[in-house]
């Protein structure tokens, strides 16, 4: 893979990190300029994710079908439209179609870029590359609510869609001009483009990896979902110290992802072994400590034993199932997997609404559950050559 294709699929994976989290210091601004409740406001981010889903779902099986470029250039022109949409949305029902449209767009575009990625390198060369676009997605969210609010502040929250829609543009012309199709084509026998669907979800492989990712996600985002409350109700943090904690759970995921291709690189399969490991001894430690957690760190320290493990074990768990017996199906099996990741994501943040008690013992439990399954498929798969 040259260094401008690099570059380009880096730049098509932060869009849809960019479009979610960079819109978050806007909230307030936008509810106050298009006069609409905060509520409706809100559901800004609830679409933009369901467009996320969508757009995973769709974007890498429909890539299979006619090509990975034509799905990019028009993922990122969907999101291009949906941004400048909402720039330019005279009221709220315009501005949250926009969301869909650019959620629908950033989705396409990041799911067709691992496609590629797996298109372009070797075996032993593929966790290497998606770590360093799991990378980017995961500083996107450290960046890009810095980025938005510097943007409201010097021009309104306008100024936010403009932006994104002039990144968009970038990465459009850039894959119009610059990518070259790389999507294996179509077996002549393959009558039916729902094929690749149930032939996935059958094979044992592909879902061992998918479902270690899902699951991981169960207790990621458990945690996301509830730590916030018991870092300022039960440890009294102030805003500005909830987000120190944030940032140092997100630095360890940086780190373990960092770590992930060099591992993979040498030794194929175990990062993922002890990337799983890593994550189910966080999830142990806090809920050891869960009876007597009188401090942040018993919380955020594990936590980042846990967030380590999950930045060794999502490249390598992604590497794994998109490297499918048919190389015609790594674009379903890209859109498969991300959008199992995102309805668990859903799924866990809604079970901690459900059930949260404002105890440490709300977010061990999944954190520490979820470890040890991953671990339990991650050090029982059999040795497979990757395809």
């Amino acid at each position: 893979m040259s260094r401008r294709v690099a570059f380009l699929l880096v730049l098509l994976s932060a869009l849809g990190s960019l479009g979610i989290h960079a819109f978050v210091p806007a909230l307030p601004a936008v509810s106050a300029g298009l006069g609409a409740p905060v509520g409706l406001v809100q559901l800004g981010i609830t679409l933009y994710l369901a467009g996320l889903i969508v757009g995973q779902l769709v974007g890498g099986w429909t890539s299979d079908l006619v090509g990975r470029r034509p799905i990019l250039v028009a993922g990122a022109g969907l999101y291009v439209a949906g941004a400048a949409l909402c720039a330019a949305a005279p009221d709220i029902t315009a501005f949250l179609l926009g969301r869909v449209v650019q959620g629908c767009g950033g989705a396409c575009a990041l799911v067709v870029s691992r496609a590629v990625v797996v298109d372009l390198s070797r075996a032993e060369e593929t966790a290497a590359e998606l770590a360093r676009l799991s990378l980017v997605v995961l500083l996107a969210p450290t960046l890009a609510p810095l980025l938005g609010g510097l943007l409201v502040s010097a021009g309104g929250w306008r100024l936010i869609f403009a932006v994104l829609a002039l990144a968009g543009s970038g990465a459009l012309a850039a894959t119009w001009l610059a990518l070259p199709e790389t999507g294996a084509a179509r077996r002549a026998g393959e009558t039916s483009a729902f094929a690749a669907f149930p032939r996935l979800l059958a094979d044992g492989r592909f879902m061992r990896f998918t479902a270690i990712n899902a699951i991981g996600t169960i207790g990621m985002f458990g945690f996301l979902a509830g730590a916030s409350f018991l870092l300022v109700d039960l440890y009294g943090l102030d805003p500005a110290g909830t987000g120190i904690a944030f940032l140092c759970v997100a630095a360890s995921v940086m780190a373990g992802t960092l770590l992930c291709g060099r591992i993979e690189t040498r030794r194929p399969g175990q990062a993922l072994r002890w990337g799983t490991a890593t994550f189910a001894l966080g999830g142990l430690i806090m809920l050891g400590l869960a009876g007597n957690a009188g401090h942040p760190a018993a919380l955020i320290g594990p936590m980042m034993v846990s967030g380590f493990g999950a930045g060794l074990t999502g490249p390598s768990a992604l590497a794994g199932a998109l490297r499918v017996p048919e190389p015609a199906f790594r674009g379903t099996a890209s859109s498969l997997f991300g959008a199992l990741q995102m309805l668990m994501g859903a799924a866990a943040t809604g079970v901690m609404a459900a059930f949260y008690r404002p105890t440490v013992y709300s977010v061990a439990l999944p954190l520490a559950g979820a470890g040890l399954v991953i671990a339990l498929l991650a050090w029982t798969a059999p040795r497979r050559p990757a395809a």
